[in-house]
């Protein structure tokens, strides 16, 4: 969170992501498209270590920034049909309780 707050300050579009399970990231925002940095780890740009180096089965993975709160599971699962199967629940209901809570808090998507 501290390294999120850090390039927010420095004017740096981030998002802090979270792999529901049992880890957190950033993202920062570079020319248009969100790279992948883990300060934990010291690893940038790599978004298949947690697949292929943990052997992490996703089953969430969501972005939050200050107005938005984001399902980006595809860009980290090994595979979305599993990460579908593990988390037991139709896409749409997903999308619907993504929506409800920016309702709920006040967000913008």
């Amino acid at each position: 969170m501290v390294f999120y707050h850090l390039l927010s300050a420095l004017g740096y579009k981030a998002r802090w992501i979270v792999d529901w399970s049992d880890h957190c990231w950033i993202e920062i925002e570079i020319c248009g498209v969100w790279v992948h940095m883990d300060p934990s780890v010291a690893v940038w740009d790599d978004k298949d270590m947690y697949k292929r180096d943990w052997h992490k089965q996703h089953m969430f993975v969501l972005a939050f920034r200050h107005s938005t709160c984001e399902d980006v599971t595809e860009a980290y699962a090994d595979s979305m049909v599993l990460a579908r199967q593990r988390r037991n629940l139709p896409d749409n209901i997903v999308v619907r309780l993504l929506v409800d809570s920016h309702a709920r808090c006040g967000l913008v998507s």
